[in-house]
């Protein structure tokens, strides 16, 4: 079947995780996205069993199926940004990098999700160095918590608190303003203005 390219300006492919009680991950991002103007799509790369009081369990959506879910996208909608969050294993984030290098998104953002508002680790020191070598270099810029900061080493660094989803929501907001066309600075300006308070430079 020939491909059909849909490609808009305000369009978003999501790759993070799903969280069930619906304050981070894909539910977040979708919700983020969409009230400000945004098109979300969407990959999910682990699902959690999780409510307030932290997650109960994992699971790791197989490689394979991750990239088919970001080709199946990326080959009729082509997304552009990437906005990448929870990637908690070598194999899952190789396919990342495969598929980044294979559409070549205008924009690419990481939102690393090493511990979870619970304090659980979700990222092995292992799988950050590989990240750092393989998937950092590729990213535009680098969204990340103040507790994560010195884990991780960008040519664009922005710091939001502590707090559950505050990571993944300014992330999305940064990647719908980058949709608008504006420069990087701009659209971290504007993303900060439109969030509630809470986010740091």
């Amino acid at each position: 079947m020939k491909n059909v390219n849909f490609a808009t300006m305000n369009t978003i492919l999501t790759i993070t995780g799903s969280d069930s009680a619906g304050g981070a991950g894909i539910q977040a991002d979708i919700k983020t996205i969409t009230s400000l103007g945004g098109k979300a799509l969407s990959v999910v790369t682990t699902l959690t069993m999780q409510n307030t009081l932290g997650i109960q369990d994992y699971y790791d959506i197989p490689a394979e199926i991750v990239e088919r879910q970001i080709d199946a996208v990326a080959e009729d909608i082509t997304p552009f940004v990437f906005k990448i969050g929870l990637v908690r294993n070598i194999y899952t984030l190789e396919a990342v990098v495969r598929c980044i290098s294979r559409y070549k998104p205008k924009w690419v953002l990481f939102s690393p999700v090493v511990y979870s508002s619970c304090d659980e680790v979700l990222m092995s020191d292992e799988l950050i160095e590989r990240i750092q070598r393989t998937l950092v270099p590729l990213c535009d810029a680098l969204v990340v918590r103040e507790r994560d900061s010195e884990r991780f080493d960008a040519k664009r660094l922005i710091v939001a608190d502590n707090s559950h989803g505050r990571c993944n929501e300014l992330c999305s907001a940064i990647a719908t303003m980058l949709c608008r066309e504006m420069s990087f600075d701009d659209a971290v300006k504007k993303a900060k203005n439109v969030l509630p308070t809470g986010v740091n430079s």
